[in-house]
């Protein structure tokens, strides 16, 4: 399901998170770090563990474009960084 999801050793991925992730590579969503209310609003959004995901645009303090679930998702820096990639 998941055929060309990149693998992330090298670039220390035990620590990435969305917000940081390389763009245009398909990944794999790891975790949340957030409350029932976040999850149930990233779930909502398409986010669930194990999901792929494409970074389309991220800057430093602005928001995070994503594909997932072949929609695009604008979704805030901070957000984003609470979410992270698995190897």
């Amino acid at each position: 399901m998941f055929d060309g999801i990149v693998k992330l050793e090298n670039m220390g991925c035990a620590k990435l998170n969305l917000a940081d992730a390389p763009r245009g590579k398909m990944l794999k969503v790891g975790r949340f770090q957030g409350g029932r209310a976040f999850y149930q609003k990233l779930l909502s959004l398409g986010f669930y563990p194990g999901a792929a995901v494409k970074v389309i645009s991220s800057s430093k303090k602005g928001p995070v474009i994503a594909e997932i679930c072949g929609s695009r998702v604008v979704i805030g820096h901070s957000m984003a960084e609470r979410i992270s990639i698995d190897c």
